[in-house]
């Protein structure tokens, strides 16, 4: 492995690095971490300039968000990064640690703490119980948004679309479409 940079990163840079590291893996071209640094080799400039751009571009559509309703109620508890990185409170995760489904006692409770917290809209991705939404959703009074993916990139396998930046783009223009109206 042949290193050109060692590059400190901001913590929300070095968040996305961590994803785009897990995603993609340590091929050539790619991050390698190193405490909190990550080694760039091959294109590693470029990548951590396109992370801080996705970072820039993120933070600048959140901004269109009304304070008021950056509310996130979403299925994966591992979103607390992002609203903590973008300003969001995070009302919840409605996927347990061990990806059971949750108990009716617990979507009541769910539909209690979307009520008093004033969340109009959570969001889910497909591979959550679309049933346990709908439950949701009826019960809560707050729409149900199932597009958000984590772990699964946009496009075809080799296409421009398919990376993760496009992934977190999609991702904001979603959220932002839904939560700022």
């Amino acid at each position: 492995l042949r290193l050109q940079a060692v590059v400190d990163l901001d913590a929300g840079t070095r968040r996305h690095a961590r994803h785009l590291d897990h995603v993609r893996g340590n091929r050539k071209g790619e991050l390698c971490r190193f405490g909190e640094h990550f080694l760039l080799n091959g294109r590693g400039g470029l990548v951590a300039r396109e992370l801080r751009d996705l970072d820039n571009q993120i933070a600048a559509s959140v901004a269109s968000i009304p304070v008021n309703v950056r509310k996130l109620m979403v299925y994966h508890d591992a979103w607390q990064y992002f609203g903590l990185r973008y300003g969001f409170t995070i009302v919840g995760a409605l996927q347990a640690v061990d990806f059971s489904e949750p108990s009716p006692r617990e979507i009541a409770a769910m539909s209690t703490q979307i009520r008093q917290e004033g969340v109009k809209v959570f969001f889910g991705s497909e591979v959550f119980s679309s049933d346990i939404m709908e439950v949701l959703e009826s019960e809560s009074g707050a729409r149900y948004v199932p597009d958000l993916a984590d772990d699964r990139l946009p496009g075809e396998l080799g296409s421009a679309e398919h990376t993760y930046k496009e992934m977190m783009l999609r991702n904001i223009n979603i959220i932002v479409k839904n939560l700022a109206g």
